[in-house]
């Protein structure tokens, strides 16, 4: 049982992305606890700079790009 609130939010979360609620909540879930069966957590995305400068990147942006990798391997597929 999840707040109904977060519940509401996660479901247009998944609508958003184009993906089940059971999709999102196994990769926030991997995300967090790691990988079954590596014993490692899970990695974080690679962000590359063109500038080669570190860059500090906040939630928003992660989001962001995750998001737009999303896109990019949904329209990949068609």
């Amino acid at each position: 049982m999840l707040p109904p609130k977060l519940l509401r939010a996660a479901k247009a979360r998944a609508a958003e992305r184009g993906e089940t609620l059971k999709t999102l909540l196994t990769r926030a879930l991997e995300n967090e606890l790691g990988r079954p069966g590596t014993g490692l957590p899970a990695p974080w995305p690679l962000v590359r700079s063109a500038s080669r400068q570190k860059k500090r990147l906040t939630n928003a942006d992660l989001e962001d790009t995750l998001a737009a990798d999303d896109l990019d391997r949904l329209t990949q597929r068609r």
